[in-house]
Protein backbone atom coordinates (compact mmCIF):
# COMPACT_ATOMS: atom_id res chain seq x y z
CA UNK A 1 0.00 0.00 0.00
CA UNK A 2 1.33 3.45 -0.91
CA UNK A 3 -0.11 5.96 1.33
CA UNK A 4 0.17 9.75 0.63
CA UNK A 5 1.14 11.35 4.04
CA UNK A 6 1.05 14.25 3.01
CA UNK A 7 -3.00 13.94 2.66
CA UNK A 8 -5.50 14.14 5.14
CA UNK A 9 -8.20 11.41 5.78
CA UNK A 10 -10.74 14.01 4.41
CA UNK A 11 -8.72 13.76 0.86
CA UNK A 12 -7.95 10.17 1.26
CA UNK A 13 -11.57 9.15 1.67
CA UNK A 14 -13.05 11.75 -0.46
CA UNK A 15 -15.33 13.08 2.25
CA UNK A 16 -15.71 15.91 4.48
CA UNK A 17 -17.74 15.66 7.82
CA UNK A 18 -20.15 18.21 8.86
CA UNK A 19 -19.49 20.10 11.60
CA UNK A 20 -20.80 18.24 14.63
CA UNK A 21 -21.76 21.35 16.47
CA UNK A 22 -21.97 21.13 20.18
CA UNK A 23 -20.46 17.69 21.17
CA UNK A 24 -17.92 15.94 23.60
CA UNK A 25 -14.34 16.68 22.83
CA UNK A 26 -13.70 13.34 22.04
CA UNK A 27 -15.87 14.03 18.78
CA UNK A 28 -14.25 17.41 18.21
CA UNK A 29 -10.98 16.20 18.20
CA UNK A 30 -11.31 13.20 15.93
CA UNK A 31 -13.40 15.40 13.30
CA UNK A 32 -10.21 17.83 13.76
CA UNK A 33 -7.91 15.03 13.05
CA UNK A 34 -9.72 14.28 9.89
CA UNK A 35 -8.28 18.00 8.16
CA UNK A 36 -4.71 17.13 9.44
CA UNK A 37 -1.71 15.44 6.87
CA UNK A 38 -1.23 12.19 7.69
CA UNK A 39 2.56 12.89 8.32
CA UNK A 40 1.58 15.42 11.05
CA UNK A 41 -0.33 13.06 13.05
CA UNK A 42 1.10 12.03 16.40
CA UNK A 43 0.93 8.01 17.95
CA UNK A 44 -1.47 9.70 20.56
CA UNK A 45 -3.46 11.02 18.09
CA UNK A 46 -3.40 7.94 16.15
CA UNK A 47 -4.05 5.98 19.02
CA UNK A 48 -7.30 8.04 19.78
CA UNK A 49 -8.50 7.52 15.99
CA UNK A 50 -7.79 3.78 15.64
CA UNK A 51 -9.53 3.70 19.04
CA UNK A 52 -12.91 5.60 17.40
CA UNK A 53 -12.26 2.70 14.35
CA UNK A 54 -12.21 5.52 12.25
CA UNK A 55 -10.09 5.24 8.83
CA UNK A 56 -8.20 1.94 10.13
CA UNK A 57 -7.08 0.98 6.49
CA UNK A 58 -5.20 4.87 6.47
CA UNK A 59 -3.81 4.70 10.23
CA UNK A 60 -2.99 1.28 11.16
CA UNK A 61 0.42 1.58 7.96
CA UNK A 62 1.21 4.31 9.81
CA UNK A 63 0.58 3.27 13.61
CA UNK A 64 2.52 -0.32 12.34
CA UNK A 65 5.57 1.82 10.98
CA UNK A 66 5.50 3.81 14.39
CA UNK A 67 5.52 -0.04 16.62
CA UNK A 68 8.11 -1.80 14.05
CA UNK A 69 10.41 0.75 15.73
CA UNK A 70 9.39 0.67 19.07
CA UNK A 71 6.77 -1.99 19.66
CA UNK A 72 5.98 -0.88 23.55
CA UNK A 73 5.95 2.82 22.48
CA UNK A 74 3.63 5.13 25.23
CA UNK A 75 1.58 7.21 23.05
CA UNK A 76 -0.89 8.03 25.85
CA UNK A 77 -1.57 6.04 28.72
CA UNK A 78 1.08 3.54 29.23
CA UNK A 79 4.37 1.62 27.59
CA UNK A 80 2.34 -0.56 24.73
CA UNK A 81 -0.75 1.48 24.52
CA UNK A 82 -0.58 2.52 20.83
CA UNK A 83 -0.07 -1.81 20.10
CA UNK A 84 -3.01 -3.04 22.02
CA UNK A 85 -4.99 0.12 20.35
CA UNK A 86 -4.23 -1.66 16.77
CA UNK A 87 -4.26 -5.56 18.28
CA UNK A 88 -8.12 -4.19 20.14
CA UNK A 89 -9.28 -2.01 17.32
CA UNK A 90 -9.10 -4.35 14.19
CA UNK A 91 -10.35 -7.95 13.50
CA UNK A 92 -10.07 -10.94 11.22
CA UNK A 93 -11.84 -9.02 8.36
CA UNK A 94 -9.77 -6.22 8.79
CA UNK A 95 -6.53 -8.60 8.33
CA UNK A 96 -7.54 -10.53 5.57
CA UNK A 97 -8.49 -7.32 3.64
CA UNK A 98 -4.95 -6.33 4.24
CA UNK A 99 -2.19 -9.36 4.13
CA UNK A 100 0.59 -7.29 3.78
CA UNK A 101 -0.18 -5.31 6.94
CA UNK A 102 -1.23 -8.66 8.72
CA UNK A 103 2.62 -9.60 7.60
CA UNK A 104 3.73 -6.44 9.63
CA UNK A 105 1.83 -6.73 12.57
CA UNK A 106 3.07 -10.73 12.51
CA UNK A 107 6.46 -9.54 13.19
CA UNK A 108 5.92 -7.02 15.64
CA UNK A 109 3.98 -9.51 18.11
CA UNK A 110 6.48 -12.02 17.66
CA UNK A 111 9.44 -9.45 18.75
CA UNK A 112 7.24 -8.94 21.12
CA UNK A 113 6.62 -12.12 22.26
CA UNK A 114 10.21 -13.23 22.42
CA UNK A 115 11.47 -9.68 23.92
CA UNK A 116 8.90 -11.10 27.02
CA UNK A 117 10.01 -14.58 26.97
CA UNK A 118 13.60 -13.64 27.36
CA UNK A 119 12.62 -11.15 30.00
CA UNK A 120 11.06 -13.47 31.68
CA UNK A 121 13.46 -15.66 33.56
CA UNK A 122 15.12 -12.27 34.29
CA UNK A 123 12.26 -10.87 36.54
CA UNK A 124 11.79 -13.88 38.23
CA UNK A 125 15.57 -14.01 39.44
CA UNK A 126 15.25 -10.06 40.57
CA UNK A 127 11.62 -10.75 41.68
CA UNK A 128 12.59 -11.46 45.71
CA UNK A 129 14.05 -8.04 45.67
CA UNK A 130 11.29 -5.86 43.95
CA UNK A 131 8.62 -3.98 45.16
CA UNK A 132 5.19 -4.02 45.15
Amino acid sequence: MNLDVTKTLEELDGEVWEDPGETTKLIRTCHELRKVPLKDITADQLRLMIGQRISLEHLVPIALKILAKDPFIQATFYRGDLLVYVLNNTNEDFWNKHDALYFNIDDIVREVKQTLEELAPLVSAIKPYLTE
